[in-house]
């Protein structure tokens, strides 16, 4: 799989270009700091929503690293990690040992890294009104579910 990586540049032109496409919301801050100082996000590179969630886990001061991925390299990593097409969204972040897929609150991520459960893949399916980098307010109770090396899923936590 060949990934180009560039840096998360955040600029007003990312940020008009997502609200345009109707993207940027009033949950785009982060209402708590990250745990972690680094993270790599996994995307699609005309996925206005994904540059908007990793501009808003840019604002914790974690060091994020963008990498644009084709459709067909991002249904590859999802493969390669697991992830049913069920419990897909459209970017996969990287932090610490852990995949996090979707539009995952930062909270949520923090939650993860202290619980350290034994699955390498926590996901937040689809792309739900009001989540990081979504359009909306939040209309919904979300579901976040761990995925283990063997593929067996559970609920890790609701929000």
């Amino acid at each position: 799989m060949s990934r180009t990586r560039r840096s998360l540049l955040i600029t007003g032109v990312a940020a008009a270009g997502a609200a345009l496409a109707g993207c940027l919301d009033g949950s785009a801050s982060p209402d708590e700091e990250a745990s972690f100082t680094q993270a790599t996000s996994y995307m699609e590179p005309s996925c206005e929503c994904c540059v908007v969630h990793a501009e808003y886990l840019d604002e914790t001061d974690a060091e994020i690293n963008a990498v644009e991925l084709s459709n067909e390299e991002l249904d590859e990593l999802n493969r390669e990690l697991g992830i049913p097409s069920d419990y897909r969204s459209c970017h996969v972040t990287e932090v610490e040992n852990y995949a996090i897929a979707g539009h995952v609150p930062v909270g949520v991520i923090n939650e993860i890294l202290e619980a350290e459960p034994s699955a390498d893949v926590i996901t937040l399916p689809d792309m739900p009104s009001g989540s990081p980098g979504m359009p909306g307010s939040k209309e919904e109770e979300w579901v976040f579910y761990a995925i283990d090396d063997d593929g067996n899923i559970e609920e890790f936590t609701r929000k």
